[in-house]
């Protein structure tokens, strides 16, 4: 008995010991999350989770502030078109796919055998495409808060311990933890690029993202495409009793509603005084001069009135040519 007893108590030492390890080799993990980069941190934490679990596949995604939708952020071992969809922000409602439930639920969703589980019946064809058979999905949470989700795919069936699962958990915690700093970094260097008046991104911003953007389009042949919208402001209070007193708060107003009525992809600039420049990454010239700009024409005469002339100009890439000076002379010429 004495013998028996021994040796539970070396069983439970020895899962005690293997407990440790797996903890600090976890903390050895943590320290590769320290960077002033959002997207670096994204990465990091698909890469580590993709690594750690021997995943086949890992996708990241981040919540909106509503929690009502879900951005694809980052992955591991994802397809060109996956890594495509990442670099645009490719945006789903949380119900549409797997990880919303665990967002939802604030709790890991487990699937040992997605053909044996009911909740995954409508994504069989697709895990069957995939060649995974084995999901697990964390939320990205900071006090309580969503950050965002973790998809994590597994080629053959697998069954989770408890340790594996808590283990994972606290790595996607620190991860979100990461990532939100890193949002913060940026946001406070954001400042630097950013029209404080209008909450527009400003001129020099605008020269240097229309040059990775030119050069992205180019490289993997995808639409690109810029409008420049002039304001010329709303008639004076003795012309229109109804004109906005404030041109500065009538301004913001309308940079306010582009956004909202835009892509998060989409990014808008103010040029100059009343010269504004949105680039469209993936989108062609005819939804340009088409949906886009009977959009922004929307936006200006809610802010300005409609009376106010604003005028539109749309170039596209490879229309318009496929260099970036080409590009910035034709736009505002």
């Amino acid at each position: 008995m004495a013998e028996e007893a021994l040796n539970k108590k070396f069983h439970l030492l020895e899962q005690r010991l293997q407990q440790k390890a797996r903890e600090l080799s976890l903390l050895k993990e943590m320290s590769l999350f320290l960077t002033d980069s959002a997207q670096r941190a994204l990465d990091l934490l698909s890469y580590r989770i993709g690594v750690l679990t021997d995943a086949k596949f890992v996708r990241v995604y981040l919540a909106d502030n509503s929690t009502s939708k879900l951005s694809l952020a980052s992955g591991y071992n994802l397809s060109e078109k996956y890594l495509d969809m990442v670099k645009d922000r490719f945006e789903v409602s949380i119900g549409s796919v797997p990880c919303g439930r665990a967002v939802m639920e604030r709790s890991p969703y487990i699937v040992n055998d997605v053909t044996k589980d009911d909740a995954f019946t409508s994504w069989s064809s697709i895990a069957a495409l995939h060649g995974y058979s084995s999901y697990i999905a964390f939320p990205l949470m900071v006090h309580d808060r969503i950050v965002g989700a973790v998809d994590i795919f597994f080629e053959h069936v697998r069954y989770f311990s408890d340790d594996e699962v808590n283990l994972m958990t606290v790595l996607c915690n620190v991860g979100a933890l990461a990532v939100e700093n890193a949002m913060l970094i940026e946001k406070i260097s954001n400042v630097s690029i950013m029209d404080e008046e209008t909450g527009a991104f400003n001129s020099r911003h605008f020269r240097e993202t229309l040059r990775r953007e030119v050069e992205r389009a180019k490289r993997y042949s995808l639409s690109l495409s810029l409008i420049a919208l002039k304001l010329g402001g709303p008639r004076t209070a003795e012309e229109d009793p109804a004109a906005p007193a404030d041109i500065t708060k009538a301004t913001a107003s309308f940079v306010a509603a582009v956004k909202t009525g835009t892509r998060g992809s989409d990014l808008l600039f103010r040029y100059s005084d009343n010269v504004f420049c949105i680039v469209l990454t993936q989108t062609s010239r005819r939804a340009a001069a088409g949906a886009v700009s009977k959009r922004l024409r929307g936006a200006f005469h809610g802010a300005f009135g409609e009376d106010a002339e604003i005028s539109l100009s749309v170039v596209s890439v490879p229309e318009d040519g496929d260099a970036t000076e080409t590009i910035m002379k034709k736009l505002f010429e």
